[in-house]
């Protein structure tokens, strides 16, 4: 609707999704989810806003390139628009790391100008790197004192939930290998490290 942006706005940081029409290099994509996305980059100014894409908000079998979810990254303190791209294609030739295409972004014929089209860390992530849609998520919520950087705080998962959000199903072993993976940080050897952290984390 032509209220679009004052829709999104009201529905940030909310569950609702704003329903859409997706066009991508000529395909039509229907029912698409919109939301507003970020902190930071939310409060930048002007209308260019970071926004989330669910592909598959009424078709479940609804995909763009096998992707189901996205986000439209604004490049909010990036002048040249490419640094998640370039990130996303270094990244990538070393280690798991999410899909990046640069788009253009035309909303009700209005041209927002260059995003970084990222892949969501879901399950579509996880098939992509793993060959499984199984497998332990994290998020770190917004959390400047560092508490999210994989730092040691006790083998009490408890201590850890302040700190870190379980993206993927509830349950106590992958909040233990949390624990576990910063026990072996913080406590093995720098000579033993390289042996003993792929034990915790592959």
């Amino acid at each position: 609707g032509d209220d679009w942006y004052g829709e999104l706005t009201d529905f940030y940081h909310t569950d609702v999704e704003v329903p859409a029409t997706l066009t991508v290099d000529g395909k039509v994509y229907h029912g698409v989810g919109m939301q507003f996305r970020g902190n930071t980059s939310f409060m930048s100014p002007g209308k260019k806003k970071s926004i989330d894409v669910t592909i598959d908000l009424t078709d479940k079998k609804q995909q763009l390139h096998g992707v189901r979810n996205l986000d439209l990254i604004n490049g909010n303190g990036d002048p040249s628009s490419m640094r998640e791209a370039i990130h996303g294609f270094v990244a990538n030739q070393f280690f798991p790391s999410a899909r990046v295409a640069i788009a253009r972004v035309v909303i009700n014929g209005e041209d927002f100008g260059l995003y970084a089209a990222t892949q969501q860390f879901d399950k579509d992530f996880l098939q992509d790197h793993f060959g499984t849609t199984k497998g332990d998520r994290w998020k770190v919520p917004p959390d400047f004192s560092g508490g999210g950087g994989l730092r040691y705080a006790g083998d009490e998962p408890a201590a850890y939930r302040r700190s870190y959000e379980l993206k993927s199903s509830e349950n106590a072993r992958a909040w233990q290998g949390l624990v576990d993976v910063c026990a072996a940080l913080e406590q093995a050897p720098d000579d033993r490290l390289e042996a003993i952290l792929p034990q915790h984390l592959d």
